[in-house]
Formats: C-alpha cells, sequence, structure tokens
C-alpha cells in the first residue's frame, strides 16, 4: 500500500481553492462531471476528481474560465445510462467522459512534447550577434545563414569581410565540416 489518499471529503474541499464559496465549488463539480461517493452520512471524491479540481483551479488563477478548461479536456455533460447489455464480459466499461478526458490529457502531453511554434522576436538576432561580439565567437557560415536568413559568402565573393545589420563578419579560418569561421564584431 502507498498510503496516498484516495477520498476527500466534499464538505472540506472549498477551503483548499483559498476558500471558495460552496455553491461556485459545486458549480465546478458540476461543469466537471464529478460525482461525489457518499459513505455514511458524507460524500467523498477522488484523488483523480482533486487533481482534475486542482487543475481547473490553477487555470482559473491563470486568467482562464471554467467553460475554457471544459472545451480543452474535452468534457462532456453527463452521457445518458443506457440498459446494460444482457451478456457481460464482467470488465466495467469506460464512460465517454472518461475516453474524453483521456484524449484531452493525451493532447496536452503532446502538445507539451511537440510545442507549437513560438513566435520569434524579429530583432533576437541582433541580441545574439552582439553576445558574439562580446563573447568573440568564430561562428560557421551555417549558422550565420541561419541568424540572417540569407547566404554568406563561402569562397571570398566578399573578399575576407562582409557587412550587415551593423555588424563586421570577418573570415578567420575554417571550422568543422569545412565551413568558413567568421568573427563578428561592431561596424
Amino acid at each position: 500500500m502507498s498510503g496516498e489518499i484516495d477520498r476527500y471529503p466534499v464538505n472540506q474541499l472549498p477551503a483548499r481553492y483559498d476558500d471558495l464559496a460552496r455553491s461556485a465549488f459545486y458549480k465546478r463539480m458540476e461543469a466537471l462531471n464529478i460525482k461525489p461517493v457518499r459513505i455514511g452520512a458524507r460524500s467523498y471524491v477522488n484523488a483523480a476528481d482533486v487533481e482534475m479540481l486542482d487543475e481547473l483551479h490553477r487555470f482559473i488563477k491563470g486568467g482562464g474560465s471554467t467553460p475554457e478548461f471544459v472545451e480543452m479536456y474535452g468534457i462532456n455533460a453527463p452521457a445518458v445510462q443506457e440498459d446494460p447489455p444482457e451478456k457481460s464480459s464482467g470488465l466495467a466499461t469506460i464512460s465517454s467522459d472518461m475516453v474524453n478526458l483521456i484524449k484531452g490529457i493525451t493532447a496536452e502531453i503532446v502538445a507539451n512534447l511537440n510545442p507549437p511554434a513560438e513566435q520569434v522576436n524579429p530583432l533576437a538576432y541582433y541580441r545574439f550577434l552582439e553576445e558574439a561580439v562580446q563573447g568573440k565567437w568564430e561562428l560557421k557560415s551555417s549558422e550565420i545563414e541561419y541568424l540572417l536568413k540569407q547566404s554568406v559568402p563561402q569562397n571570398g565573393a566578399y573578399g575576407q569581410t562582409f557587412r550587415e545589420a551593423g555588424f563586421v563578419f570577418r573570415s578567420v579560418g575554417r571550422r568543422s565540416g569545412g565551413e568558413v569561421a567568421w568573427l563578428v564584431s561592431k561596424d
């Protein structure tokens, strides 16, 4: 046994979320389709439900809304229960809400593994070139081409130096793979 708690009393949870009003807490539970389990006189939710409530709370504190969160995770309204089939395998069926939750979590994981292309600051290459000047870095032609989005002279087409964007690029030899090495300085 791991010692982790898997049941949380519902009446104690609003305090967990900055003393959220009970009515607001129950609206969140309803939006997430969380159904407490009654044991004796008390109602409980499991650890997965609390984690979902925690995520929703962080999302709202970050400026989001409950409907946005529900949409993002694909949480649907409670599904209508159908009559059970006459013959059952004995295995529990997975509700469509659980399937949608799993799909939403999977989509988040995939999005974090392959983040969308970040919007690049069009002036970021100036900062990099400033660092190259300060550090006296010898940049490869391919690195400069990537930064400037233009080809770089390889065989002395401009001589040993060329200028671009207020910087002077001076050929200082060769780097790995036979590429020309360039020392960057300020114009």
